[in-house]
């Protein structure tokens, strides 16, 4: 994971401008858009607070979704 993608979004072996950079940047890979509409993509996501996990963590995001949609 050293220096990975998701070692950076999570800003263990990067700093913030490095995390950024990095997460831009694979956004453009996987996506195959422009860096600057990445980037854009990026502040929507840290405006509203979303973060990156790893792909393990979903279930257990769900079901706390699931269970937060029981208790209005």
């Amino acid at each position: 994971m050293s220096n990975g993608t998701t070692c950076c979004a999570l800003e263990i072996c990067c700093n913030a401008a490095q995390r950024r950079m990095k997460v831009v940047e694979s956004l453009a890979t996987f996506t195959g858009a422009e860096p600057e509409y990445c980037a854009k993509v990026l502040d929507w996501m840290e405006h509203e607070g979303l973060v990156f996990a790893p792909t393990s963590l979903a279930p257990v995001i769900q079901d706390i979704a699931t269970m937060a949609r029981k208790h209005p």
